[in-house]
């Protein structure tokens, strides 16, 4: 099952945690959210994907695509160390080097943003 990419989920966050209207297209929040977004199909595959995205509010919601987008960037963190590991042009060792830090301050902002869903310190 494809995953919506690190970039894909900042704007789902937000737009999750905005109030939703009471319109008869709530009855299915994940749907409602996703509507919101760029890449409608994949959002709805992906929440839908979770076994806890049944029933969840929008708080729910923003920590599932949170889990998901942790997921994914640990997997990309993974596959760049394995990169670099390899013998490679000066330049591209020092591009996967960056790229590998800047990755890394995101995993600690996204684990920052779960906690803070957790505690409602949004």
């Amino acid at each position: 099952m494809k995953r919506i990419s690190v970039c894909l989920f900042v704007p789902l966050l937000v737009i999750s945690l905005l109030p939703c209207k009471n319109t008869e297209a709530s009855n299915d929040l994940i749907t409602t959210t996703c509507e919101k977004t760029m890449y409608k199909e994949l959002c709805i595959a992906s929440l839908r994907s979770d076994k806890d995205s049944s029933g969840s509010d929008l708080q729910g919601l923003g920590k599932i695509s949170l889990k998901i987008t942790l997921a994914d960037a640990n997997e990309i963190q993974g596959y760049i160390s394995e990169l670099l590991k390899k013998d490679g042009k000066p330049f591209l060792q020092q591009c996967l080097k960056d790229c590998s830090e800047n990755l890394q301050d995101a995993i600690l902002e996204i684990k920052d943003s779960i906690a803070a869903i957790d505690s409602r310190s949004y």
